[in-house]
Parts: C-alpha cells; sequence; structure tokens
C-alpha cells in the first residue's frame, strides 16, 4: 500500500513535467468530467494558486482534452487542447457533463453559476472524438419540453445510458447557505431530443435528495437499473448547505427500474461506508455480465466533523458496493488526504481517474494547501482494487476485484430483499462448490457426482445380473452387524443432538446478555456526524480554522476567528492557462 502511494507521486507536489495545470496552482476543484473512446475532457469550477503572497481564487475558463489513447501518470499527463470557454456560456461550479452517443455530442447543462443571478436552464454541446472542439448553444430545456422557470440544477444524481440522460433532484441555491432541494427525475431523450420531468416516488424515502450520485447498472432489467447512493435527503425541499443534516446512509441503496419505471429501496450489507455528500462514484460491469462494481470515493459531512476527522479511513479509502449481492467492500488502499468536490470517471478499460478537489480536513483557508497529488489527479485500478501509478492505455477489461469473486464463490448470502421483483431480477446461483449459506450444492449430489461408475444406466444395467446372488448372500450374513451399526448410530446422533441444543441455548442466552450491555453504552453514544454550528460553504473572506493544544485524540474543536491572510477573488483563470 505504501509502495503504490509513493509510486504515484503523492509527496511529489511541485512536479514541473505536470503540464495539465500550472505546478503553482494549490488546489482546483467543483470541476467535471466525461469521456467518449479517446478522449478525457474537463471542465467547470476553480482553482487557487498564491500571487504575491495572496491566494487567488480564477475560474476555470477552460475546457481540457486529454488523450487516452496514450498511458501517462500524474506527472507525464499534459492536455491535448485547452479551448476557452466561449462567450455567453457562464461560469459555473460542476456543470452535469453527459455523452449523447445518437448524436455524438458532449453535453454540459446546470450547475451552480458563480453569479447568482445567473441560473437560466441550458444545454451546450460539441462534437465528440476530437481534441478540435467547438462549444455550441442549443436549444434552451426549457423549451423543448421542460417549464420555463425550471432552473439547471446544482448537486444533482445524474448518469446517462445510450440514449437518455437522467437527472434526479439537485438543488438550487439561495442566499447561502439556504438551498432549495429539487425532487423529480429529469431526463433527456437523445433520440427525440426532448426534456421530461416525472414525479418520484420512492419507498420509505424522502423524494427530495441532493449531493448523491448516481450510475447505470446495464446489465440487470430489460434497459438496466440506475444505482443512487449518499447525499442528503431532506423531508421537505428547504435545505442548509454544508451542514451534513438528513445525510442518507450508504446501506440505503436506491434502484430505478428503466424498463418498467419504477423505484425500490434496496438495503446493502458488508463494510458499509460512512455517510458523505461532496463525493464521487462511478461504476462497472464484468466481463460476463454477471456482476457490477460501484465504486465511491472521497466526500464531505459538515465542517465539525471534517476537520476533526482527517484521518478517517472511511473517506480516505475507496469502497465498492457489488451487485447482485448488494454488499459493499473496502479497499486497503489509501490516500493522503481527504478530498471532496472532485470529479471521478472511468478511463480505459479498468481504471478510475480523480481529478481535484477541496481538502475538507485542511486547517488552512479554503484553498490555501497544497494538493499533496501532482496535478490533484489519482488513477485507481477498479480490478485490482488499490491505487496505482500511472494510466495504463493498454489495460486488459475489467473484472470484478478478487474480494469480490470470492465473497461470490464462498461467502455468498442472499440479500434480504424489499421486494420479490428485486428478488428476481438479482438472483443469484452460488457455485456447487460454494461454502455460503446459500450454496445450491448438497450431500446426496455430492455423492453422486463422486461416482462415476454409477452414472449410467447401461454400466449398471450390465453388471446386475453377474451380481445378484452374491448381493442376496451378502444382504444376509450382514443384516446383525448393520442393524447393531444403525442402532448405535441412533444413539450417538441422539446425544450429540442433545449437546447441540444446549450450546444454542447457552449461546442465546449470552447473546442477549451482551446485547443489554450494549444497549446500555449506546444510550450514551452521540451520532458520528454532528452538524456544525456554522456551515461551511464558499467564502469570501479568509477564514482558518487552527487547533490550540490538540490533545492526541481530538474531541469537538470549535473554528477560531480569522487571521490576517487575505484571500483574492479574480475573474476566469483562461487568459492565465
Amino acid at each position: 500500500m505504501l509502495g503504490a502511494l509513493v509510486a504515484l507521486g503523492l509527496a511529489a507536489v511541485h512536479i514541473s513535467q505536470a503540464a495539465l495545470i500550472r505546478d503553482t496552482i494549490l488546489e482546483w476543484f467543483w470541476l467535471s468530467t466525461v469521456v467518449d473512446s479517446n478522449y478525457l475532457y474537463i471542465t467547470g469550477g476553480e482553482f487557487y494558486e498564491t500571487i504575491d503572497d495572496v491566494v487567488t481564487m480564477y475560474y476555470q475558463g477552460n475546457t481540457l482534452v486529454v488523450d487516452l489513447t496514450q498511458s501517462w501518470t500524474n506527472q507525464t499527463i499534459s492536455s491535448t487542447a485547452s479551448v476557452a470557454d466561449p462567450d455567453g456560456m457562464i461560469y459555473v461550479r460542476q456543470p452535469m457533463l453527459f455523452y449523447d452517443k445518437t448524436r455524438n455530442k458532449i453535453s454540459r447543462y446546470g450547475g451552480w453559476p458563480y453569479e447568482t443571478t445567473d441560473f437560466p436552464s441550458l444545454l451546450w454541446s460539441f462534437e465528440a472524438g476530437s481534441a478540435d472542439i467547438t462549444w455550441k448553444n442549443e436549444t434552451a430545456p426549457s423549451t423543448d419540453g421542460l417549464s420555463a422557470d425550471s432552473p439547471g440544477p446544482f448537486a444533482s444524481a445524474n448518469a446517462f445510458t445510450n440514449s437518455t440522460y437522467y437527472n434526479f433532484g439537485g438543488n438550487v441555491m439561495g442566499s447561502l447557505p439556504n438551498m432549495t432541494v429539487l425532487s423529480g427525475l429529469v431526463t433527456r431523450d437523445f433520440v427525440a431530443q426532448s426534456w421530461t420531468n416525472s414525479t418520484v416516488i420512492i419507498p420509505n424515502q424522502s423524494k427530495y435528495r441532493t449531493q448523491a450520485r448516481m450510475i447505470h447498472a446495464p446489465n440487470f432489467g430489460g434497459q438496466g437499473f440506475l444505482v443512487i447512493v449518499g447525499g442528503e435527503a431532506p423531508p421537505t425541499e428547504a435545505s442548509i448547505y454544508e451542514t451534513g443534516s438528513f445525510m442518507v446512509d450508504m446501506s440505503t441503496v436506491t434502484l430505478y427500474d428503466i424498463e418498467t419505471g419504477d423505484w425500490f429501496t434496496q438495503t446493502a450489507t458488508g463494510d458499509i461506508p460512512p455517510p458523505r455528500s461532496e463525493f464521487c462514484a462511478v461504476g462497472a460491469a464484468s466481463s460476463d455480465g454477471k456482476n457490477f462494481e460501484l465504486f465511491v470515493y472521497g466526500g464531505s459531512t459538515n465542517t465539525t466533523f471534517d476537520l476533526n476527522h482527517g484521518s478517517d479511513e472511511g473517506y480516505l479509502n475507496v469502497y465498492t458496493l457489488s451487485l447482485p449481492a448488494f454488499q459493499w467492500f473496502k479497499s486497503k488502499s489509501t490516500t493522503p488526504v481527504r478530498r471532496a468536490c472532485h470529479a471521478c470517471t472511468v478511463i480505459g478499460e479498468r481504471q478510475m481517474v480523480s481529478i481535484g478537489g477541496r481538502l475538507p480536513s485542511s486547517l488552512q483557508a479554503l484553498g490555501a494547501e497544497q494538493d499533496p497529488w501532482a496535478s490533484g489527479l489519482g488513477v485507481f485500478d477498479m480490478t485490482s482494487f488499490e491505487w496505482v501509478d500511472h494510466y495504463d492505455a493498454a489495460a486488459l477489461p475489467y473484472e470484478s476485484p478478487d474480494v469480490v469473486k470470492q465473497y461470490y464463490s464462498e461467502s455468498y448470502k442472499e440479500p434480504d430483499w424489499s421486494d420479490p421483483t428485486l428478488a428476481t431480477i438479482f438472483a443469484f446461483t452460488p457455485p456447487t462448490n460454494s461454502s455460503s449459506d446459500n450454496s445450491t450444492s448438497s450431500g446426496g449430489s455430492a455423492g453422486s457426482s463422486s461416482s462415476p461408475d454409477t452414472s449410467t444406466g447401461d454400466s449398471s444395467s450390465s453388471s446386475s445380473s453377474s451380481s445378484s446372488s452374491s448381493s442376496s448372500s451378502s444382504s444376509s450374513s450382514n443384516a446383525g452387524p448393520i442393524a447393531g451399526g444403525v442402532i448405535g448410530g441412533i444413539a450417538l446422533l441422539s446425544a450429540i443432538l442433545g449437546l447441540w441444543y444446549w450450546l444454542a441455548v447457552r449461546r442465546k442466552r449470552q447473546a442477549r446478555y451482551a446485547e443489554a450491555a450494549t444497549a446500555d453504552k449506546e444510550a450514551d453514544f452521540k451520532p458520528q456526524i454532528e452538524a456544525a454550528s456554522q456551515p461551511m460553504f464558499e467564502v469570501d473572506d479568509n477564514s482558518r480554522s487552527e487547533l490550540h493544544g490538540l490533545s492526541p485524540k481530538p474531541q469537538i474543536i470549535a473554528e477560531l476567528p480569522v487571521n490576517e491572510e487575505h484571500q483574492r477573488h479574480v475573474g476566469t483563470g483562461a487568459e492565465r492557462r
């Protein structure tokens, strides 16, 4: 694990060869990424660098293009092209990007504008498959199926298939930190080139959702499922930004059957990651189509918790949710700092790239701490389930991680299904040699398979006449010993069953005592995630948190007043690339 971190060059923060962004940039976040067959496209967001001893923020005013046909590291990567955004394309945080395969176009929708008055519902696109890109303003969604007052959302759960773009929830910002959380599922039909907005009713969940992540799992159901995890689900549309309130437990998996339009809520088990917002997620199906894994990395909760839990592996490590088992697994490969507001996407056959992100556990001013990754970029191999030192353009196709394969072959346990429909669609039969609770193998089938001499009717028939007389005499002469053996076996079995029953009763009694003791302890247990006294959001002041008399295991640490360090905000940084 340590070797992987060193190989990735995570400690080398000022690398002159890293040409994706200037090496003077400290952090960049709120960006978005999308890929086609050969290129990675990056747009939106902001970056920070020190100019004249002042931390200055610039809008990300370019679209960067990275060649995926060539291998690279985070120290050698460079942009094939850096195209300035056209006039009329407003600067936004984390716009939604999707690939319209029908028209071979990359499209951009929504995002959080830097000017609060700029929130029109616009659609911009360019021809995919080339580094020579030209953004064009297309027909506005508000005149192509959505209502005139339908804003472009921010922080939605979104995904796309070969024929449709899906956008669930999100929010529109008011006067910070207040925000209005959206409900409904907005879709863009690539063939009809039209938009729709449908009502969402999710079993046992709020219809309002923000900061969740959505992935399309194509290999289940007639047209695949949309799988949604994380984020916040307030009971009403009113919510406060980045307070960590109403966070959705990561064991709660929201499912949408594209073919039928039905919504489901399913509980996952395993090594469940802690709840989060502002994280990233990607997904991949195994080559045989039997499994699908959703990978999540990073995220934030609220200022108080994030500042005090900078080394929490729950946010430093990658987790994967495997279907059809609905089982979470945690990677042992870790990262040096927590990050949020970053972007992830699958590149090549089996790797995930994470780009940018703010450092939520940093004690410095927003954007003022140097990102330990060169270009703010890390590469995670989804098959080996670890961070690696480079992007491999010739990597083999994706296969589920070994720990996932082992679970299905040895430990699979059928989920406690919330709906019989899910039990049918996600049905899985463990291999016959599986040791799992749901293995279909039995003593009888194992016995017959290990006796090839009795497996065919012809062989048994040909030997029946010659063995009949010996079988008869043998049966007669062995009757006494057989009867005695049967009686002895019954007695032994009775003794074993009696001992088993006594042990079972004893275990249940001990379990009740343990549960009672645990209940007494949990009565005084405080929730892991506490709402910050003052929500953290992007500020124009010089806010800074520092620790005085930090104990080895810090408890709740209050934010101290601002220091004398200044922070300057400037417009687009396009001219500085």
